[in-house]
Parts: structure tokens; C-alpha cells; sequence
């Protein structure tokens, strides 16, 4: 009984030493040297298309890196063709893709800046003069590697204005980062939450939600004055109106069956020319902007304009002095269901300017709408 005993133990050994050396011979081919991509394969148009800036010649590489990860023998390549000198993580990103080309957002407007900050070039000289000053360029190169190079710009800029970790890297997560850094409303957008350190990300997001909107209205607004108070109680009354042109938004009607209109006064050459339009309101969204935008309750006409009772016109005029800005509203028109006026006025229920009212009187004659009272 013993020696069977011992017999089967003996066996156990021999069992498990052969998975024993099973084992090890595979861990030993798994630690092989990775499977390297060649070169040529690993290249993409955007690489080729920097080819006169490459410092080494591609069938020279030697990969120095152990993953089998695509792209990162593709990095480790492209440090090979260009780098010289160190360059910001958030730069060397652009060039990690899937395989079908260059994917990052950023790529096509920013690899340049890698190229010249790899190869010893002045970036600010060669890319980013038109943007960033030197000393935000100087910035931007040590920027934290969590954000884009698009948004790493508006982080270089807040910083250069003094402003700490945390401000800066609320304005490059923000939605400003979006804005483009060579337009002077967004820089001034920023500079007022420089100005404002204790407004927090979630709140900078709504107030640039308003902001954002007002200027693709308006063209200009102007950040110089005003308060933070001021830019909250604007933003307030703006998210109310949203909340209910959504409310109205799904809401529309055929409308009168008159044409729009418009009608040019003065002359170019006189520097007086203006473009006067009378259009038809015929949403609830349309209809609440309207009486946002004058400040007058014509979004309560929703139910009349429903039932056909009646039909709201916005008058609008453009000219020379306000053509950065689009057109500016002039009345809002009421017209019944019959064809006749009822009602016309501007900002805050105010009466027609003459000007105003000899518009009114052309939009009327040629419209055939009689005065309803």
C-alpha cells in the first residue's frame, strides 16, 4: 500500500512539472519581442505630406516601444521622422489614429505647430502669431496635456491674464473654448470672467449660452460695464423665453394668404440706402422671440393667430450703418382675419416713427389692407 501510495505521488509530480514547463515555455513566447509594423504601413497622408520637414529617413526607425498598440508605433514614428526637441503631449495626440488618417478635431489646424515645435522652428514666428502673442505661444507650450490644442489656446490666454489653475482651466473646459480667440467678443467674454473668478463652471456654461446667442443676433455686444449682476438677470430672462418658445415652439399656422414684403429707400451713393422687410410671423417660437425682442405681450396672440383670427407681422429695416448687425425690428403688425390693420408698434408699445409710418402706409397700399379702426 505504501509504494502505491508513493507511486501516485511520484506521478502528480511528473504531471505537474510537464504543465509546469507547458506553461513556462508559453509565457516565454508571449514575452517575445511585439510584432512591429513596418514603416510604410504606419505612415499617413499628413506624415508624407510633412515629408520636407523630416529630420531622419523612415527606414531608419527602430521601434522603441513595446505595445503592439497601432497607434503607438505610429507616435513612435513620427517622434522618429520630426522630434528634435520635446514637444507638449496634448500636440503629439494629434497623430494617434485609427488607421484611416489623422482623426482628431484638431489635426488639420494644429500639426504644424508640432512640426515646428519638434524641429527647433519658432511656432510663434511659423503658426501662432496671428492668435497667441509671444508670451501666450511661451504658455500654450506648457499647457496641461487633459485638454485640446483649441482649447489649451484659450487656457494659454487666461493664464497670460493673470488668471489661476482653476479659473483657466474653467475657461478652457467652458464653451468659449469653442469661440474663435480672433474675434474680440470672445476675448472680451473672457476677460469679464477673468474679472469674475467666482463664477463656476456650470454657471459660466448658462451665461455663455446667453451671451452666445446675443451675439449671433446682434453681431456686436459689447462686454465693457457691465456687472456680473447684470449679465445674470440677462441671462435669467433669456433662459425664461427659451423655456417657453419651447413651450410655443411646436405650434404653427398657415397665416394670411399675403405675400411677404420689401421695399429700398434712399440710394447707395447718398450713403443713405435701406432695405425695409415686412414678413409674416407664422410659429409660436417666431412669435415669442418678436415680443422678447420688443418687449411687448404679442406672444399672446398664439391663440388668435391658431384660429386664423389673426396674422402678426414683424417690419424690419437694414442699412449701411447697421449691416454688421443684420436687420433691425422696427413694429410689430397686427392684421385681422378680413385683411385690415388693427394694430402697429414698436419697442414697448411705443407709436410708429414717421419714417416707420410711411413704410407702413406702402406695405398697406400695396397689400390692399384697409385700416381696421
Amino acid at each position: 500500500m505504501g509504494r502505491q501510495i508513493r507511486a501516485q505521488h511520484e506521478e502528480a509530480q511528473r504531471c505537474e512539472q510537464a504543465v509546469a514547463s507547458l506553461l513556462t515555455a508559453h509565457s516565454r513566447s508571449f514575452r517575445a519581442a511585439p510584432r512591429v509594423l513596418p514603416a510604410a504601413s504606419l505612415m499617413t497622408e499628413p506624415m508624407k505630406s510633412w515629408s520636407p520637414f523630416w529630420i531622419r529617413n523612415p527606414d531608419d526607425w527602430v521601434c522603441r516601444t513595446r505595445s503592439r498598440d497601432r497607434r503607438r508605433q505610429r507616435l513612435d514614428l513620427v517622434r522618429h521622422l520630426f522630434q528634435a526637441y520635446p514637444v507638449p503631449r496634448f500636440l503629439e495626440n494629434l497623430w494617434l489614429d485609427d488607421g484611416g488618417g489623422l482623426a482628431h478635431p484638431d489635426a488639420e489646424g494644429f500639426t504644424g505647430w508640432y512640426v515646428a515645435a519638434a524641429t527647433g522652428l519658432s511656432v510663434y514666428r511659423e503658426c501662432s502669431s496671428g492668435v497667441l502673442s509671444r508670451r501666450e505661444t511661451h504658455i500654450f507650450l506648457a499647457a496641461p496635456d487633459g485638454f485640446s490644442p483649441s482649447r489649451n489656446i484659450w487656457w494659454a490666454r487666461a493664464r497670460a491674464q493673470g488668471a489661476l489653475l482653476g479659473t483657466a482651466g474653467n475657461i478652457a473646459r467652458s464653451k468659449l473654448a469653442r469661440g474663435d480667440p480672433r474675434d474680440g467678443f470672445w476675448t472680451a467674454a473672457m476677460r469679464f470672467f477673468l474679472r469674475c473668478p467666482e463664477v463656476r463652471l456650470t454657471e459660466m456654461e448658462d451665461l455663455l449660452d446667453y451671451l452666445g446667442a446675443v451675439h449671433q443676433e446682434r453681431g456686436e455686444f459689447p462686454m465693457r460695464g457691465r456687472t456680473l449682476e447684470s449679465v445674470r438677470r440677462a441671462s435669467e430672462d433669456w433662459h425664461r423665453l427659451q423655456i417657453k418658445a419651447k413651450e410655443h415652439g411646436a405650434a404653427a399656422w398657415p397665416g394670411s394668404p399675403i405675400a411677404d414684403w420689401q421695399m429700398q429707400t434712399g440710394s447707395a451713393e447718398r450713403g443713405n440706402l435701406a432695405t425695409w422687410r415686412v414678413t409674416q410671423i407664422r410659429t409660436g417660437k417666431d412669435l415669442v422671440s418678436e415680443g422678447h425682442a420688443q418687449h411687448h405681450c404679442v406672444a399672446a396672440y398664439k391663440s388668435r393667430c391658431l384660429s386664423g383670427a389673426s396674422s402678426i407681422w414683424s417690419m424690419t429695416r437694414e442699412s449701411g450703418a447697421w449691416a454688421s448687425a443684420g436687420p433691425k425690428r422696427a413694429l410689430t403688425i397686427e392684421a385681422d382675419g378680413s385683411g385690415r390693420l388693427v394694430q402697429a408698434r414698436g419697442y414697448a408699445n411705443r407709436e410708429p416713427t414717421p419714417d416707420e409710418a410711411r413704410i407702413l402706409a406702402a406695405w398697406m397700399w400695396d397689400r390692399g389692407i384697409r385700416k381696421g379702426w
